[in-house]
């Protein structure tokens, strides 16, 4: 018998000890791994939607996908080292995301600063 518990799966021993349980592990999956996985079924479906001055803008996955590995080439062309932390401030926004998913796909920790963080939230952050 086998019982999903999301990653982990428990399977029962084929053996005459019905009480011997193994754990077997899936590989783990990260969330820029699963929106890749959506970005190729998806490509052209609207992924963001943003409304300023009465205008909407879409992004499909595809231009998700492409203004994240743009800003993550960013990153990396003014000098942002993977594995360090980057702080993104801003208002809920179609270009947060962007950013936060760019610092994903160039390996760093992001993470987010209100407007009215003071200096040392934001250091503690950083």
């Amino acid at each position: 018998a086998r019982t999903s518990f999301g990653q982990v799966m428990l399977t029962q021993a084929a053996s005459q000890d019905a009480h011997d349980w193994y754990i077997l592990l899936d590989p783990a999956i990260n969330a820029w791994t699963r929106v890749q996985e959506h970005i190729q079924k998806q490509s052209f479906f609207p992924a963001l939607y943003a409304q300023r001055e009465n205008k909407e803008f879409i992004w499909t996955w595809k231009q998700f996908y492409d203004d994240s590995v743009s800003f993550a080439k960013s990153l990396n062309h003014i000098g942002v080292d993977p594995r360090k932390a980057i702080n993104i401030c801003g208002f809920n926004s179609a270009e947060w995301a962007i950013a936060f998913f760019g610092g994903i796909i160039h390996n760093n920790v992001v993470s987010g600063v209100y407007t009215t963080n003071g200096a040392e939230a934001c250091l503690y952050q950083a």
